[in-house]
């Protein structure tokens, strides 16, 4: 098996991820965690610097802001991956982040500044999914 490699590195785990990128295809995290469902796979879980940079430079490249996979809304300040309920063990948050800002504040979202910030999971933006193809199906 082959693991993909760029200028960050290799990817430690075969991964295709898809974008959400037209107009309509904005959503709360709630909903883009569905869809990404619905499409067999999940909101993307970001496991090493190598798969960071890889996202955060296709997201500022589209130039607009993403939710992935993270969210602490099981315990205030524990981010972890929502799908493999493992802990967030990479992050590039912007200054002041994650801050929970209006206490309202609960699911990650990458912008196009190529860092991570928390925002209102009821906010409405793209998102990217994952499917592990190594598997052969997603984790649902």
């Amino acid at each position: 098996m082959q693991f993909a490699r760029n200028s960050y590195g290799t990817v430690k785990r075969p991964l295709c991820v898809f974008w959400q990128q037209k107009s309509h295809d904005k959503e709360s995290w709630g909903d883009a965690f569905t869809f990404c469902k619905i499409l067999g796979g999940y909101l993307v879980e970001i496991g090493t610097e190598g798969e960071a940079k890889y996202i955060e430079n296709q997201v500022n490249m589209f130039n607009d802001k993403y939710w992935v996979g993270a969210s602490d809304v099981l315990v205030e300040g524990e981010y972890i991956w929502m799908t493999s309920m493992t802990n967030v063990s990479y992050a590039n948050w912007g200054p002041g982040q994650p801050d929970n800002s209006g206490t309202n504040e609960n699911c990650v979202e990458i912008w196009t500044s190529k860092e991570w910030n928390d925002g209102p999971c009821s906010n409405t933006v793209r998102y990217i999914c994952e499917s592990d193809m190594r598997l052969g199906f997603s984790r649902n």
